[in-house]
């Protein structure tokens, strides 16, 4: 790799554009220019399936489908509550919830 300007060693990079330079003197004449950033490489996300896989389940482990219907729960249970107990649709809902 060689200096962007010149082409002798470099000895820094550019902070913006990665470009190598090896003096303030090459590093001015490439600012002269407007550089602009690479693009970055795109990030890779585990999808929801692979992050919560179990890879090794036990008697004690509780099954995805059953953990999912857990947080359907909670969701419906704090909605009700903001109902307030007025509510008869509510009170038959939590009944079968405790059960």
């Amino acid at each position: 790799m060689n200096c962007g300007t010149c082409r002798s060693d470099p000895k820094y990079k550019c902070p913006t554009c990665m470009v190598p330079y090896c003096s303030v003197a090459c590093y001015k004449l490439h600012k002269q220019n407007p550089c602009i950033k690479p693009p970055s490489p795109p990030k890779q996300t585990i999808g929801v399936k692979q992050a919560v896989e179990n890879l090794y389940p036990t008697e004690d482990t509780v099954p995805l489908h059953r953990l999912n219907l857990l947080g359907l729960w909670r969701v419906l249970d704090c909605r009700l509550k903001s109902m307030g107990d007025s509510n008869s649709l509510s009170l038959i809902i939590r009944k079968f919830n405790r059960s």
